[in-house]
């Protein structure tokens, strides 16, 4: 399972669609395996300087990855892919995939 957490323009905040959205994959995961683990992959986009476009998509993945913290899934079982570069841009889209890897 993959959710697609969209953001507004310079937005990086959690809705409460967007957080629905996250529990509902949360209480996919709690059926599964242990040895499942929640992958966090941040999209950025391709309108502004890239650096600051790197920066607010791992920001962005940040937030998910502490609220999936808070909900008390554990450190080890959550992943950020490429945070250090968040290079993967997908033009106007503001977007961080989560998904479940077993």
């Amino acid at each position: 399972p993959t959710a697609g957490v969209l953001y507004g323009k310079e937005r990086c905040d959690l809705n409460p669609e967007t957080k629905a959205l996250l529990q509902e994959l949360i209480d996919v995961y709690n059926t599964l395996d242990k040895s499942a683990v929640i992958l966090i992959e941040p999209y950025s986009n391709d309108t502004s300087d890239k650096e600051y476009n790197q920066a607010i998509a791992v920001e962005r993945a940040n937030l998910v990855r502490n609220w999936l913290y808070y909900k008390q899934i554990p450190a080890k079982k959550v992943k950020v892919v490429c945070p250090c570069k968040a290079s993967k841009i997908d033009g106007n889209k503001r977007r961080v995939n989560v998904s479940i890897a077993e």
